[in-house]
């Protein structure tokens, strides 16, 4: 039997650790923590960090410091005019977390369908993404996720 508390962990934002009383399992962990991936019988596939639940939804945890990775998207297309670019990082933006949601579903329906008592803690439930930016010091990055925030919700 898989015993999830081994990857229930205090969850880290910018890489500092909350309180021990906000705890989250661990999906993606990287040698020597526990890697849920490999215990779904997967190789290193695309996964949000954590995930939570309560008595009806299993919320999915992703904590980037996403304008990192914005600006880094922006110079691999830097030759590209202003609003290129924008629709380049929205869709980046869109099509890499999708892609660690459906990582993360899959994880759990694998471990769900190798350990059946997982179920009780993840199945038949509501799920739930969380995109928690970390790394924004400036009130201008906080404009510029919040407009991002809203170009993803409305698309």
């Amino acid at each position: 039997m898989i015993a999830l508390e081994k990857f229930l962990e205090p969850i880290e934002l910018a890489n500092m650790p909350l309180s021990e009383i906000h705890r989250a399992y661990r999906m993606d962990g990287n040698s020597p923590q526990p890697d849920m991936r490999k215990d779904a019988g997967l190789g290193t596939c695309a996964c949000c960090d954590y995930f939570v639940t309560n008595n009806d939804s299993v919320f999915l945890i992703e904590e980037t410091q996403l304008l990192k990775s914005i600006k880094r998207w922006k110079r691999e297309v830097q030759y590209l005019n202003d609003n290129d670019q924008k629709n380049f990082v929205d869709e980046k933006v869109k099509t890499e977390n999708c892609l660690k949601v459906y990582g993360s579903l899959l994880v759990l329906a694998r471990l769900m369908n190798k350990f059946p008592e997982i179920k009780n803690l993840v199945g038949e439930k509501k799920y739930c993404f969380w995109l928690v930016v970390s790394g924004l010091s400036t009130p201008e990055d906080r404009r510029y996720i919040d407009n991002l925030k809203d170009s993803q919700l409305d698309a």
